[in-house]
């Protein structure tokens, strides 16, 4: 079809992927191999020959708004080109009409993105605090060397650590996932066990930085300070603030080392989603 030869041509869309059938349009979402998918109804072309209103449906992946939007705009510009010169100067009735459905987000409500992306955001704050600010207050009450030369051995001393911070985001992720259910009705698709496992997992690899932080500063408030040095551009790359697509090159390489940016996707996909464990392992 001279449409889809289009798009393909279009500068804006780097690969255009043919689909054999309805069936592999959830897959190629899911999958994230599509931005945005085109189903084109049996009748197109006939339709537009007759200047008869011929509908596309148009598919965006609403985890990644932003870029969607942007896309749709740049198809439906192609659209409107093609029927213009199909009209050869004739009247320029609407006879296309982009059908969008965005998945995982219908309505495209900012609380569905901003409200998953909190629980990492709070529970970071949280872990960092309070890992960075313990050992740095046994410090300076001169109760660290006592812990040194103590019998416990180092794999105590860090699970004495951990515990604590992973108590204090278990209940922080909690409250702001049941106010995010109750309060604002956004539905969890995803598996509570899936959920809670990796943020175990992503809160010890928060307490090996707060540990880190904790041993360069010599006061609570160095530690402070450290945590907030740390914390603002881990939070900027993200994804939280823009999306890391419409970030440069260089920069999205260099949010691939924060940790952050990984818990946040995670916590979507989990949330709004409902991934499964093999999407958390690649």
């Amino acid at each position: 079809m001279e449409l889809t030869q289009r798009f393909a041509r279009a500068s804006a869309f780097t690969h255009v992927l043919l689909l054999k059938s309805p069936q592999e349009i959830r897959p190629t979402i899911d999958t994230q191999k599509a931005l945005l998918l085109v189903r084109f109804p049996a009748d197109f072309s006939r339709k537009l020959d007759t200047f008869q209103t011929a509908p596309l449906q148009l598919i965006l992946d609403g985890r990644n708004s932003n870029s969607a939007q942007i896309a749709a705009n740049y198809l439906q510009q192609i659209v409107k080109n093609y029927q213009q010169e199909l009209l050869e100067g004739k009247p320029k009735p609407n006879n296309s009409e982009l059908v969008v459905r965005n998945w995982y987000n219908p309505n495209l409500d900012y609380k569905w993105f901003v409200v998953p992306s909190l629980i990492a955001m709070i529970t970071t704050i949280g872990v960092m605090i309070v890992t960075s600010l313990s050992v740095a207050r046994e410090r300076e009450q001169g109760t660290l060397d006592q812990l040194l030369v103590s019998p416990l051995t180092t794999w105590q001393i860090f699970i004495g650590k951990a515990v604590p911070a992973l108590i204090v985001a278990t209940f922080q992720a909690t409250i702001v996932l049941a106010i995010g259910i109750w309060a604002y009705q956004i539905p969890f698709a995803g598996s509570l066990a899936l959920f809670y496992f990796t943020m175990v997992i992503y809160g010890l690899s928060l307490v090996g930085f707060g540990l880190l932080i904790s041993s360069l500063c010599s006061t609570q408030q160095q530690a402070f300070i450290g945590v907030f040095v740390f914390m603002m551009p881990a939070i900027l790359l993200s994804g939280y603030v823009s999306p890391v697509e419409n970030m440069p090159v260089w920069l999205q390489n260099l949010t691939w080392i924060n940790p952050i940016r990984h818990f946040t996707d995670i916590t979507k996909q989990i949330y709004l989603k409902g991934c499964e464990s093999g999407y958390c392992v690649e």
